[in-house]
């Protein structure tokens, strides 16, 4: 079968499956029972707190929940109230295209369009919702469907890979997956999962339901779409992130996979398998491929792009798929832009000697082409007043965030070695000291042109330093790792290569240990790592040199806790930041006082929130007790006292 052929049956079938669900899919409102101009049924809260209820609409509406007038007007509508668990009466009256949203407790930003699943008919005593609700599975199995089709099309029209060169590749991918499944869940939820969840979603309803009016993606529009994309599959298939967070963890083993394959071209294959094992166990990589975040899908499009160059820029039009990547990039965070130029390194020192010239220009146009399509294509907003759009995001984007601790002070803009020295900070002291002592010796002694590559990937994420936005750790600069891991795994090539055999497979073996155990030492806070050489989390805390608990990590596990300990009469006092990440019970949500309450809940970032807000430096009350902590390899992130 020719290419053109399947790309032309795969269209077709694409088409099939949106004719599909256009003709099973139910509208939400639809579900209720509708007399007149009311709809009238029941509506399934998953679980206690506090609620934002609303709909959007065209024209006067009204939304009652339990008798209760919840939210009522026109346009974008939305209240926020506390419900207990399960099945609530529910009435809507207004123009028959409007649409209920919300957000369940322990989410916000974007609100979400309440799915199907969610609604039903009959009265409370007697209404029944299945397995999946609060998720979409039909619309999740036919956009799944669609998602495989696209990968089938793209490995057809791919180059054929042997499986002799796959086999490290996949060894590397499975012990990459497994390390990032296992207590996925564990640190809790974390900053603006939940925006990107949601938002999310609310594009996949758009993208199966051909809804491309500008209105319909507002939600989050400050951040480009592709991350989006990925969680909003994963929001689908389950009202949770669970299914979203695999979704990151097998991008972030990919990723694992592709430094195998672009290791063994450049320095060798067992350079190349030495730098996948680095790559899997460094720990702040595996934090990010736990979140629903940016960060793992803009390390898996840096590491493919550069794959794709590596591979194609001597071929002639096939140069246009590093293109491809960093279009990706770019739709998954703005200042993934970074990657051009070092695509540009790519393509010159990976093509033939004879052939740069014309490799160059090729590049030159292909390249940039393909990416701005990509990037416009992926992005319906783009679609229209792309400027103005851009515009509306960048002023969004520009806004620092709460000041932060930096080496012992706490500043609002960090100077430019902030992202050097997060980089420094939070790799282990063994990937260092194989990357630039071992790796440095042998590329000293070799010589190889893959050592330019290697380089200029590493500098190409701190770019960022010239951005005004300078915020966040090591996220920003997060690519960076993945050639530190090739360096590493060369260093450590070349060290064996000057022993004998076994004791360079003891060598190897011990640098693995080294990465399994600083792993399993952090696990699962590995959001909280600090090597060696900073004195880990605890002195990190302690001096106050970088952020330790900023995500929220720990927050679910404190909370918890209160829940399972509280009394239906006692009161809460939080001190948390993030604020929203918490999942008390519905009746612990009174108005409390820090010298009133029966319970108090703190993280130093909560405090720092606290007295940055003009409520001055709060201290826990002499008569209140610590009953449970949560920590990371000694630092305290969030602390629970009982009065």
């Amino acid at each position: 079968m020719k290419k053109w052929q399947v790309v032309l049956g795969s269209v077709l079938l694409i088409a099939g499956l949106l004719a599909l669900r256009r003709g099973i899919a139910v509208e939400p409102l639809d579900r209720l029972h509708q007399d007149g101009d009311s709809r009238t049924g029941s509506w399934y809260f998953p679980r206690g707190g506090p609620y934002i209820l609303g709909f959007e609409a065209d024209g006067p509406a009204e939304l009652l929940i339990d008798g209760r007038e919840v939210a009522a007007g026109s346009g974008e509508v939305k209240a926020r109230v506390i419900f207990p668990p399960g099945p609530h009466a529910v009435v809507f009256r207004g123009p028959a295209a409007s649409r209920l949203l919300w957000h369940p407790p322990g989410r916000r930003g974007a609100p979400e369009y309440v799915p199907p699943s969610s609604l039903s008919p009959d009265p409370p005593e007697r209404a029944r919702f299945g397995p999946d609700v609060g998720a979409s599975w039909g619309d999740a199995a036919i956009a799944t469907a669609i998602l495989l089709v696209v990968l089938a099309v793209l490995g057809v029209l791919a180059w054929p890979i042997s499986w002799r060169a796959a086999a490290p590749c996949l060894a590397v991918l499975a012990l990459a997956l497994a390390v990032r499944l296992v207590g996925l869940s564990a640190a809790g939820q974390t900053w603006d999962e939940d925006e990107y969840w949601s938002s999310g979603r609310n594009y996949l309803i758009n993208l199966l339901s051909l809804d491309f009016r500008p209105s319909s993606w507002r939600w989050n529009y400050e951040h480009p779409p592709v991350t989006k994309y990925i969680a909003g599959l994963g929001a689908l298939w389950q009202d949770g992130y669970g299914v979203a967070r695999g979704l990151f963890a097998l991008l972030g083993a990919g990723t694992s996979a592709l430094v195998v394959a672009i290791g063994s071209r450049l320095l060798g294959a067992r350079a190349g398998l030495l730098a996948g094992i680095f790559c899997a166990l460094t720990p702040r990589l595996i934090a990010h491929d736990k979140v629903v975040g940016h960060e793992a899908p803009s390390v898996f499009f840096w590491t493919l792009a550069v794959w794709l160059g590596v591979r194609e820029s001597s071929r002639k039009w096939s140069v246009a798929w590093v293109g491809v990547a960093l279009g990706l990039a770019m739709a998954t965070r703005f200042s993934n832009l970074l990657l051009a130029p070092l695509v540009g390194v790519v393509v010159f020192a990976c093509a033939k000697r004879g052939e740069r010239k014309r490799a160059m220009l090729r590049g030159a146009v292909l390249v940039p082409v393909t990416a701005g399509l990509t990037f416009v294509l992926s992005w319906p907003r783009m679609w229209s007043s792309p400027e103005s759009n851009l515009h509306a995001a960048w002023r969004v984007l520009r806004r620092q965030h709460l000041p932060e601790q930096y080496l012992g002070e706490i500043i609002q803009r960090p100077d430019w070695h902030y992202f050097p020295a997060y980089l420094l900070a939070t790799a282990p002291l063994g990937l260092l000291a194989c990357a630039f002592l071992l790796g440095g010796w042998r590329a000293i002694s070799r010589r190889e042109k893959g050592w330019v590559l290697v380089v200029a990937w590493l500098l190409a994420p701190l770019g960022v330093v010239f951005s005004p936005v300078r915020q966040d750790g090591v996220r920003y600069v997060l690519p960076a790792l993945v050639p530190l891991a090739l360096m590493a795994g060369a260093g450590l090539c070349q060290a064996m290569s000057a022993m004998r055999p076994r004791a360079g497979w003891v060598l190897a073996a011990a640098a693995g240990l080294y990465m399994t155990v600083t792993c399993a030492r952090i696990w699962p806070f590995y959001l909280d790592y600090y090597g060696e050489h900073v004195g880990g989390p605890r002195t990190v805390a302690s001096r106050r040199w970088f952020e330790v608990g900023w995500w929220g990590e720990g927050i679910a596990a404190a909370i918890r806790y209160v829940n399972q300990h509280a009394s239906p009469s006692d009161t809460v006092y939080r001190v948390l930041q993030p604020i929203h990440l918490n999942w008390l019970r519905e009746d612990l949500w009174g108005d409390s006082r820090p010298d009133d309450a029966d319970w108090i809940v703190e993280n130093d970032l909560g405090k720092m929130a606290h007295a940055l807000t003009g409520r001055g430096t709060f201290g826990v009350p002499d008569d209140a007790r610590l009953v449970y902590e949560v920590t990371a390899q000694g630092a305290s992130l969030v602390r629970v006292y009982r009065r």
